[in-house]
């Protein structure tokens, strides 16, 4: 008989979702969508009730199950490439790497308006000095720069004329960025396994598998807070539940 007592009997657990795409010949192997904070198994159920004739009423005598819609839903809070990729509904292409260095004289404008902004060709940049003609501007009084972004902003009333020429000097890092497409892929499906573990063992405490489809039903919110983002997953095949024994 089961102790109810047992500490293993009660559940704190944390989870990863994976996911096969369909075409395992060109994916033999599992995305990793990340570190999963919450998680629900939520079916729709729909009953259709028999009504009895009784004593000048009618009265519920049977009710039986006529469609079953079975969902899970998953919340997020690390941002792995695959989650991103599915919650911009995107496809995601080849990264972009910056290999980094030294530039020398590159042309931000040859016809500048104060007040505006312009960007680097590269970004991560360490040092940097914006020049006219040569002549090297002041920072802060002549221009502002946002470093990481290379973001260069000629500011009102200094020695940047309108319309001047600007070249920029600086120094960038390495840097490799992920590519996104947004709002091409509007379906996602395959082999989903979802791993369960608790404090008790190294192996899991529950393994979920089933073909399904995955979508974002909330983006989260970019706050002064962890993004959480809520995955629903619908089965098209009736799940499989292992529960490890104790």
């Amino acid at each position: 008989m089961i102790n109810l007592g047992d500490p293993k009997t009660k559940k704190l657990a944390t989870g990863r979702l994976f996911i096969q795409l369909t075409n395992p010949s060109v994916d033999a192997f599992y995305r990793d969508l990340g570190n999963c904070t919450e998680h629900k198994i939520d079916p729709k159920i729909t009953r259709k009730e028999h009504k009895k004739a009784a004593g000048g009423f009618l009265r519920t005598d049977l009710s039986l199950v006529s469609e079953i819609s079975p969902m899970y839903q998953y919340v997020f809070d690390e941002h792995s490439p695959d989650l991103v990729n599915l919650a911009l509904l995107g496809s995601q292409g080849a990264d972009s790497v910056q290999a980094g260095g030294n530039i020398v004289a590159e042309q931000l404008t040859n016809n500048s308006q104060q007040g505006r902004v312009y960007f680097t060709a590269q970004n991560g940049l360490t040092v940097a000095t914006v020049k006219v003609g040569g002549i090297a501007k002041t920072l802060n009084v002549d221009y502002a720069i946002d470093l990481g972004s290379g973001a260069v902003t000629i500011l009102n009333g200094g020695a940047i004329n309108n319309g001047s020429t600007v070249t920029i000097d600086y120094t960038s890092g390495a840097v490799t960025m992920h590519n996104f497409t947004a709002f091409q892929a509007l379906l996602l499906q395959g082999a989903i396994k979802y791993v369960e573990t608790d404090q008790f063992s190294a192996t899991p405490r529950q393994i979920t598998t089933f073909n399904g489809q995955l979508y974002v039903t909330n983006w989260g919110d970019n706050k002064a807070d962890y993004n959480l983002i809520t995955v629903d997953a619908v089965p098209l095949t009736n799940p499989i539940v292992q529960t490890r024994v104790d």
